[in-house]
């Protein structure tokens, strides 16, 4: 079976002065449609710098990494960039949302970077989804901490795309709310077809993926 994101022998290597420090050594993963893989290591073990070269957001200093039969590592930062905002969703453990932008505004932000699809949900069909009808005029200083993840959540989704990566989604967020977003994750799922691969360092997110990689010392293993 041709996986849906496919990363092979990523090496990411950081120079400091007349140092060269290496955060990812033969890195590789393969992720099938509708799949939730959970990505666990230690702080420090490459996590955020592999999730960034999976979704195009850093290059790789040798290694290639394919999605839906491209290789993005290949692609012009132009075409890179369409293809980040139409095929790839991000959520990150800090929001990462517009405080000066509603809910409903943030989650329609990469609706004016490029082409939406017909028959794609819109932002605010994804916010009702998600159960937050009620607060699409909201800022986010107004919204509690779940609440911004969900919205966080519906800007992933709101171009269609065909994986979700998600970096720590639960780490600013209470055991109960943290619970309420990975059932999000899973009805998501089930609804979509989307793919999800969730950085984390919580074996409780971990407990609900369907497969498990362990990262450490910038190597990529499945779970034993």
């Amino acid at each position: 079976m041709i996986a849906l994101l496919e990363a092979r022998g990523i090496v990411k290597e950081f120079r400091f002065r007349d140092r060269c420090i290496t955060v990812l050594k033969d890195a590789s993963i393969s992720v099938q449609k509708g799949e939730i893989v959970a990505l666990l290591g230690p702080s420090g073990s490459g996590k955020t710098t592999f999730v960034s070269i999976l979704g195009g957001l850093d290059r790789p200093t040798s290694g290639s990494v394919w999605l839906e039969g491209t290789a993005i590592t290949a692609l012009a930062e132009k075409r890179l960039a369409r293809l980040r905002n139409s095929r790839i969703g991000f959520v990150f453990q800090s929001f990462n949302l517009i405080p000066g932008l509603t809910a409903l505004e943030n989650v329609e932000l990469p609706r004016c970077f490029g082409h939406c699809p017909e028959g794609v949900r819109s932002a605010r069909e994804w916010l009702e989804l998600l159960g937050l009808g009620h607060r699409l005029s909201h800022f986010p200083a107004e919204l509690s901490g779940g609440e911004q993840q969900r919205v966080a959540i519906a800007r992933a989704l709101v171009n269609d795309p065909a994986v979700v990566l998600m970096d720590e989604p639960t780490g600013n967020l209470d055991s109960l709310t943290a619970e309420e977003v990975l059932d999000t994750i899973l009805d998501l799922r089930r609804r979509s077809g989307t793919a999800f691969v969730v950085v984390t360092h919580n074996p409780a997110v971990a407990s609900r993926a369907d497969r498990v990689m362990h990262i450490r010392d910038g190597v990529v293993t499945a779970s034993a």
